[in-house]
């Protein structure tokens, strides 16, 4: 089975404060169910990898503003971040088309005959 956790937020580096209970739902679902495909998108930040593998979790980070210096928006925490600058809601429409793109890209890339045939069609 795979399975596509979307985030707001996740570690981007060893020791990173953020909130990190979304990997550890992935690394528990991972150890109880060792055959099914596991994927994190969450968004990027400037200096953590685009696309990583921890725990046999597959980790992507979709970027959604240009330069990377724009992204101000995810890190370290979305509302708090608006609070702080209610001029930064103006990166939400980028930040949720740049991550329904990326996860509808992701599902399209891992979609096997067996999903396919478990719903009756594509």
């Amino acid at each position: 089975m795979n399975i596509l956790f979307l985030t707001s937020t996740l570690p981007r580096f060893a020791g990173d404060s953020q909130a990190s209970f979304v990997m550890e739902q992935a690394s528990a679902w991972k150890t109880a169910r060792p055959n099914d495909n596991l994927y994190i998108l969450a968004p990027h930040d400037a200096g953590a990898p685009v696309v990583e593998q921890i725990d046999g979790v597959a980790i992507e980070r979709f970027r959604y503003m240009k330069p990377e210096a724009f992204q101000t928006l995810a890190y370290p925490a979305i509302m708090p971040n608006l609070r702080n600058n209610p001029g930064r809601a103006l990166q939400i429409p980028f930040y949720l088309w740049s991550q329904y793109r990326s996860a509808k890209r992701i599902i399209k890339a891992h979609k096997t005959v067996s999903d396919v045939n478990a719903y009756g069609s594509k």
